[in-house]
């Protein structure tokens, strides 16, 4: 007597199928000095039929929020993240890539496989994926501050990463003032009002 073959159960994703893309590659933070700071992130889902649920950690989490820090991608969607920098006293110490702060974005078709990932940036389970993104801090204010202590790597970083900013190291044009001599020709040269006098 043949016996039915049982089906299959659902398998969870291949570990090298990724369910959700990072369309940034780091999270640049334009910093400023007592001043919130914000920098956007892209998900987008890559599973055409399911929403993928996502989950962000951070090393930081005195420093940095998240809005949303969880939700789901509907299939073949994107959705938008915000992160914020609450408003520090100094410069970062290492900039502009920075050596302690990361993000993980977590990844699954099940939020509940999420909920059972430790937090910090411990490795994914199985059906879970994982994007590591590191924090690059930049601006304005940073590039001046590297290049007013000569450190021209950081500048050359910085400006990699934003060449827009480049016009801030460009000296402002100098206008040329009149010298003695050009004041004495030009009031030389000005024509009297209402003619020459008859003698």
């Amino acid at each position: 007597m043949a016996m039915a073959a049982a089906e299959p159960p659902t398998a969870a994703p291949a570990p090298d199928q990724r369910l959700l893309e990072v369309e940034e590659d780091e999270v640049v933070i334009d910093f400023k000095p007592n001043a919130k700071c914000l920098a956007d992130l892209r998900l987008r889902s890559l599973h055409p039929s399911l929403p993928v649920a996502f989950k962000v950690q951070t090393s930081s989490p005195l420093k940095f929020l998240v809005s949303p820090p969880r939700g789901a991608v509907p299939p073949l969607s994107s959705a938008s993240l915000r992160v914020v920098l609450r408003p520090q006293p100094h410069a970062p110490p290492s900039f502009p890539r920075s050596r302690a702060d990361r993000f993980l974005v977590l990844s699954s078709l099940s939020a509940a496989r999420l909920d059972s990932v430790a937090d910090g940036e411990g490795g994914a389970g199985a059906g879970v994926g994982a994007v590591r993104l590191r924090v690059f801090f930049g601006g304005p204010y940073l590039l001046r501050l590297a290049a007013d202590a000569g450190d021209a790597a950081v500048v050359r970083l910085i400006l990699r990463r934003q060449p827009h900013l480049l016009p801030l190291l460009e000296p402002p044009p100098q206008r040329r003032r009149p010298t003695p001599s050009s004041w004495r020709r030009r009031c030389c040269t000005r024509r009297p009002r209402g003619g020459t006098a008859a003698r």
